[in-house]
C-alpha cells in the first residue's frame, strides 16, 4: 500500500458514476446470458432437425444419398 493510498486520498464515485457502472455491468451480464441461451436453442434446434431427418428417412419419405 502506498503512503498516498489512504481513505482520505481516494476519490469517491458519484451516484451518477455508480449508476453508469451498474448499467454497464448489467448490460454485460444480460449479453452473456443472451448468448448462452441462443447457443443452447441452436443446439436443441439442430438435434431436433437431425431427429426429424432420421425419422423421415426411416419411414422412406426422404432418401439420403452419399
Amino acid at each position: 500500500m502506498d503512503d498516498n493510498d489512504t481513505p482520505e486520498s481516494r476519490r469517491r464515485l458519484s451516484d451518477q458514476e455508480i449508476e453508469e457502472i451498474k448499467k454497464q455491468l448489467l448490460d454485460s451480464i444480460y449479453a452473456d446470458i443472451g448468448k448462452s441461451v441462443i447457443k443452447k436453442v441452436l443446439w436443441v434446434g439442430g438435434i431436433v432437425l437431425l431427429a426429424v431427418f432420421a425419422w423421415l428417412a426411416k419411414d422412406g419419405k426422404i432418401t439420403i444419398s452419399s
